[in-house]
């Protein structure tokens, strides 16, 4: 009887300490950050390194308040040292070397401890949700010939009557997340016709610091004075993603051309806070995704494929090899049947568990187009 006990109670305490120990990986896997890659040129090779040491932990420690639920504005109030200190082990791989260039890839482990204590210490709350700022830029697109498929970009200019609707409408509303840059010399420079179109974070970084912003949206306005419609093309710029959508509104009460952009306007401001609502609750909708590749190239392409779906709101890599690549995303798609979802933009997910899937083919991805009646 007591053998039978001592072997019930061994049984017991090393099921016990199976759970604990699962439970502790479960949570460091949410710590460890893979596959931040960074790069930079300074005056030598080593100060480029520190340069790049320091994105990559910043990258990383951004990357962990999205998993943990919290804005990433907390990183813009963390020192280099502050994040430092959070790391408890950092592997470096893929280091690349030219002259006064320097390159490499970081895994990167935070320690929970240290982590919440400097939450603690900045007074985060967690499950209280941090509301983020945005920069919003009104780009008016006015074709130059009829017939054709090529505009003229009005973005600072006072005969931009879009940037004072949607201007408008942000005070109406009292939607002081969202932030229309001041039109001063500084801004014009950063931000023209020139690239626009093709604005990549690193390019108006300055502006988020300046405006304590964590991303911004660029709203292009299209007019089609024959079908008497409005398409926007929104776009969302943030540090670790890019996404694209378009909106589509169709002018059915016949409502003259200011009152057409009025009305605009409005509706626009509710999909940009409708879809921040959503990304709050992004964390029930986690998923693993391990994507087969056969190059690099096609890695990348397939990453900017899922992620100009407007089918995730996030994306975080955990391991790459040079046939797959896994990361962790937040599906936030309409479509319940996520494999159906993917199916639409020329992906093939097979499921291999629950919230686990193998993404396979890859095809050109349409835009996402949303049509709404204005009435």
């Amino acid at each position: 009887m007591f053998r039978r006990l001592k072997v019930f109670f061994t049984f017991a305490l090393l099921s016990l300490s199976f759970l604990a120990n699962a439970a502790l990986a479960e949570s460091s896997d949410n710590y460890m950050i893979s596959g931040v890659t960074a790069s930079a040129s300074s005056k030598s090779a080593g100060e480029a390194k520190n340069i790049v040491t320091n994105n990559a932990r910043r990258d990383a420690f951004t990357t962990l308040l999205t998993r943990l639920a919290l804005s990433t504005s907390i990183a813009n109030d963390a020192s280099n040292d502050e994040i430092f200190d959070m790391v408890r082990s950092e592997q470096i791989a893929e280091e690349k070397i030219a002259g006064s260039n320097y390159s490499a890839t970081f895994n990167i482990l935070f320690a929970r401890s240290a982590v919440d204590s400097f939450l603690n210490k900045k007074s985060v709350k967690r499950g209280v949700a941090v509301e983020d700022s945005f920069l919003v830029l009104p780009v008016k697109m006015v074709k130059r010939n009829a017939g054709e498929d090529s505009y003229q970009m009005i973005l600072w200019e006072d005969v931009n009557e879009w940037k004072a609707a949607v201007g408008k409408a942000l005070k109406n509303k009292s939607l002081n997340n969202f932030i229309i840059p001041d039109s001063d010399l500084s801004n014009v420079s950063m931000i023209n016709q020139e690239n626009v179109e093709k604005l990549e974070y690193s390019q108006i970084e300055p502006l988020f610091a300046r405006y304590k912003t964590v991303g911004a949206y660029v709203l292009f306005f299209y007019f089609d004075d024959i079908e008497n419609k409005v398409s926007i093309t929104v776009k969302n710029i943030r540090k670790l993603q890019r996404k694209q959508v378009k909106l589509s509104f169709v002018n059915v009460n016949r409502l003259s051309y200011q009152g057409l952009i009025d009305k605009v306007a409005d509706k626009t401001l509710e999909y940009l806070v409708s879809s921040q609502k959503d990304k709050g609750n992004k964390s029930a909708n986690s998923v693993k995704l391990e994507v087969q590749i056969s190059s690099f190239g096609n890695w990348k392409m397939l990453k900017n494929k899922i992620e100009n779906s407007n089918l995730i709101n996030q994306m975080n890599i955990e391991a790459i090899s040079k046939d797959y690549v896994k990361v962790e995303v937040d599906y936030s798609g309409s479509d319940p049947d996520i494999i159906s979802a993917f199916a639409k933009i020329g992906l093939a997910l097979t499921q291999k568990s629950d919230n686990s899937y193998l993404v396979s083919i890859s095809a050109v991805s349409p835009m996402q187009n949303t049509q709404t009646n204005i009435q």
